[in-house]
């Protein structure tokens, strides 16, 4: 942890080569996932200790009770940091396969091609689009390999659209409550505002926080 505290001046940072910035940067961000691993010791003997922490789910800090309980590798927390869509998929993914992620950035992809053939490809993870981390990162493990992807793909191609219909129905009232929490549908419901914006993102296949984060402070912050 002394790790921190070992670090440049302004001036010898205006000074310093770009292999000597590369070489700093790259070790402030291992100290960072040092530290995560830190908290979530101390979140977790908190939590033995019956302190509720639920106050504390801003930033990084909401993945410190995954780091805690070994279901993310915080090297990926901060290289994919502000891409929570791809972050919430690697938590379900197995630990061993986090730690080869972290260290590859990369995931073999499928596409389909015009005769509904295999085409393989390496998918960089720094750059991936939302519908490219859903086809990757699902099925029962939480991981789809080649052969699970075509399939997916597939069966995907097969499904038949719904035609709309046209339906009157009563619109309900819709306030949110006073965290701003919850979406209160008329007076007997109530939906988590993350979990419409996640299923919204499931539905399109986008990342909903990314977008809006663009245009609201306030989801940017989150």
């Amino acid at each position: 942890m002394n790790e921190l505290t070992k670090m440049l001046t302004k001036h010898q940072i205006e000074q310093a080569s770009i292999e000597e910035l590369k070489h700093e940067l790259s070790r402030t961000l291992k100290v960072t996932s040092q530290y995560l691993v830190y908290m979530s010791m101390i979140w977790s003997q908190l939590n033995k200790m019956g302190v509720d922490l639920s106050g504390l789910k801003s930033g990084l800090f909401e993945y410190v009770p995954l780091i805690a309980t070994n279901k993310l590798n915080p090297d990926l927390v901060i290289e994919f940091a502000g891409n929570k869509t791809l972050l919430a998929a690697l938590a379900n993914v197995p630990i061993e396969q986090q730690n080869w992620i972290a260290e590859t950035k990369q995931v073999a992809f499928v596409d389909l091609g015009e005769k509904n053939e295999k085409i393989e490809r390496v998918l960089d993870l720094t750059k991936a689009k939302p519908r490219e981390i859903y086809q990757v990162f699902g099925g029962e493990n939480g991981f789809r390999n080649p052969d699970q992807q075509y399939l997916y793909l597939k069966a995907k191609s097969k499904v038949p659209k719904i035609p709309k219909t046209k339906e009157r129905k009563t619109l309900r009232s819709v306030e949110f409550d006073l965290n701003n929490e919850y979406m209160l549908v008329g007076k007997d419901s109530r939906v988590k505002v993350d979990t419409i914006l996640k299923a919204l993102g499931d539905l399109y296949e986008i990342d909903m926080y990314e977008i809006m984060s663009k245009y609201s402070d306030r989801i940017a912050k989150k």
